[in-house]
């Protein structure tokens, strides 16, 4: 389990402000063991709170019923200098995230999102905002108060660093999101799959143990895990009926295609991308393809994701079948654990099975 937060010396104070009492409910339950919790249901009702209480940190939903949240983001921002701000939002909008970081954001949550992305998101939210709370008081001690254009251009300088991570965030998952698109053009099953496959690998990630860096790393990198699926003749990935010796073959060349796509880049995220695209179908016992890798010489996020493809596979509704119930999918894959899976990636979605049907949102399947 990662372990997050652990340099906070005393508890900090969170206020969370959303309308729908169950997410506020996972932010109790997610964050009351490390954190001191107050809960709003309306932008005015937290910026009651705000006035009466100092808050370390506050989580702000955007699609709020009355008032924007970005509106409460911008007052905190400028009337809170001393709390952080999370952002979260149910659409994942480069735009808006733009606009919350622009005006003070210190972090950005799409929902659903489960309990280990929100601790982490929230201690690295804590930590930036008070490194640069301190950076902040050692400048004025050093100027003595007296030069402001100083401490305004600092701020600025501040500002623009902000903006140029949100960038990067932003352009990274383009990129991402463009070679998925990609994918789904050519493979139709794709789609939301990869979305949701991404999340349940980012939370099997983060259960087992990964850094919270790795973590996000592993949630952007598993939706490239078909990519190779591009180099496969339409004819045959798309058949409808019963694949010939010889079209499997074919279909299974998409792990070295992939591999070759993504490879030689300077990129940890294509890099780590580059190994699950290539071990992904990699069985446990070594029956699997395309080198016959066994334990724990294929890497642990390839293990990781065959877990997570899997699972999300034989709960979605495919041409050839429909969607299997939840039990029957468990049972499914604990049937393969120790030949085609990982067994502590098994037994990981098997303790945290709630969790990681949650991540599938209004889709989540019958059973």
């Amino acid at each position: 389990m990662v372990e997050v937060g652990a340099e906070q010396t005393a508890r900090a104070r969170i206020l969370a402000t959303d309308d729908r009492p169950e997410v506020l409910r996972l932010v109790e339950r997610s964050l009351a063991e490390q954190y001191d919790c107050e809960f709003a249901t309306s932008v005015g009702a937290a910026r009651e709170k705000l006035a009466a209480e100092p808050f370390e940190l506050a989580l702000c939903d955007i699609q709020m019923p009355e008032e924007s949240g970005l509106v409460l983001v911008e007052e905190i921002s400028r009337h809170h200098p001393e709390t952080a701000i999370v952002m979260v939002t149910g659409v994942d909008d480069p735009d808006v995230a733009e606009d919350a970081y622009r005006l003070g954001a210190h972090g950005y949550l799409v929902k659903p999102f489960w309990s280990g992305q929100l601790l982490i998101t929230v201690a690295n939210a804590l930590r930036q905002h008070k490194l640069e709370l301190s950076e902040r008081r050692r400048h004025v001690a050093l100027l003595g108060g007296a030069e402001e254009k100083a401490e305004a251009l600092r701020h600025e300088l501040i500002e623009a660093q902000r903006q140029a991570i949100a960038d990067l965030q932003a352009s990274r998952q383009e990129t991402v999101e463009r070679l998925a698109r990609a994918i789904e053009m050519h493979d139709p099953d794709t789609g939301q799959h990869v979305k949701r496959m991404a999340s349940t690998a980012a939370l099997l990630g983060e259960r087992l143990g990964l850094s919270a860096d790795r973590v996000l790393l592993l949630r952007a990198a598993a939706p490239m895990h078909d990519v190779g699926k591009i180099g496969i003749p339409d004819g045959v990935l798309q058949k409808q009926g019963e694949l010939t010796s010889s079209e499997r073959d074919r279909i299974k060349e998409h792990t070295a295609v992939g591999q070759q796509i993504l490879a030689d880049s300077d990129s940890d995220l294509l890099k780590m991308a580059a190994t699950i695209a290539f071990t992904h179908h990699e069985w446990f016992d070594g029956s699997g393809y395309p080198k016959g890798l066994s334990g724990d010489a294929i890497p642990l996020e390839g293990r990781i994701v065959a877990v997570a493809d899997v699972f999300d596979a034989l709960l979605s509704d495919r041409p050839y079948r429909e969607a299997m119930s939840i039990e029957d999918a468990t049972e499914l894959i604990a049937s393969e654990r120790g030949t085609h899976f990982d067994p502590e990636v098994v037994d990981a979605l098997m303790d945290n099975l709630d969790e990681a049907l949650s991540t599938r949102g209004a889709g989540r399947p019958r059973g």
